[in-house]
């Protein structure tokens, strides 16, 4: 059986998708539709909205200034305990980042996010989806602020050696061969091995340490423990 990565891989790209709210800046979540079994409004730890379990959801009809184009998402928020509480971003029903608020004071969280194509109005969407009994996620407001236009760059196809990288010993970085500055690339990378092995238990990580001298790679789609994926593991 294929080892399934739900929700807990770091995709290595550059691109994501995204939206800005029309002339709104920053939109309370109180003032959005609820929707779910079980969210509701509440006036603690902020005036704000409460999603309890999965399926519970705040939602705006918005326009977007400008498609294509690039865009700061700012998110306030806080958990019910001092456990990773969650909630996803969707814009026009598709999944675009999720965001993680740790412990009980406000935080905000940020992602600079595109837009690539589309209309202009759009349904923007506050989701909670990985839910596991654990904790509340409490939500104060979304801020949206456009950053400017997305600049399309057209690079060539890359050249695909006529000797692989196992019998040349050459092994391509495609991060670099598109551009990308080699410490950006180094971090991207160090990101995302931080996060699948060292990451949060509930969210994050694949690799799960036991004991001193043992560990097991967690496939989070059935909850067990297959071979694929501690090959998978090892490969990565």
């Amino acid at each position: 059986m294929k080892y399934n990565f739900t929700n807990k891989i770091v995709l290595l790209s550059f691109g994501l998708i995204a939206s800005h709210l029309l002339n709104a800046g920053t939109i309370q979540t109180e003032s959005m539709t609820l929707a779910g079994p079980y969210a509701g409004v509440v006036s603690a730890p902020f005036a704000g909205v409460a999603l309890y379990g999965n399926g519970d959801k705040v939602s705006a009809q918005s326009v977007f200034e400008t498609i294509p184009g690039n865009y700061l998402v700012q998110i306030t928020g806080a958990s019910s305990n001092s456990s990773d509480a969650g909630v996803s971003l969707y814009i026009d029903q598709v999944k675009v980042k999720t965001f993680l608020f740790t412990g009980t004071t406000a935080t905000m969280k940020e992602a600079v996010i595109t837009l690539s194509a589309g209309a202009n109005s759009k349904k923007v969407e506050l989701v909670l989806e990985n839910d596991n009994g654990s904790n509340d996620t409490y939500l104060d407001k979304i801020t949206i602020t456009y950053q400017g236009k997305t600049v399309v760059v057209m690079r060539k196809a890359p050249v695909v050696p006529a000797i692989g990288a196992y019998n040349s010993g050459k092994y391509r970085n495609l991060f670099l061969e598109a551009g990308y500055k080699p410490a950006d690339v180094q971090a991207k990378v160090e990101l995302a091995w931080q996060q699948l092995f060292y990451g949060s238990d509930n969210n994050q990580r694949v690799y799960y340490p036991v004991g001193t001298d043992e560990a097991y790679i967690l496939d989070v789609g059935n909850n067990d423990v297959r071979s694929e994926g501690m090959s998978y593991g090892m490969m990565i």
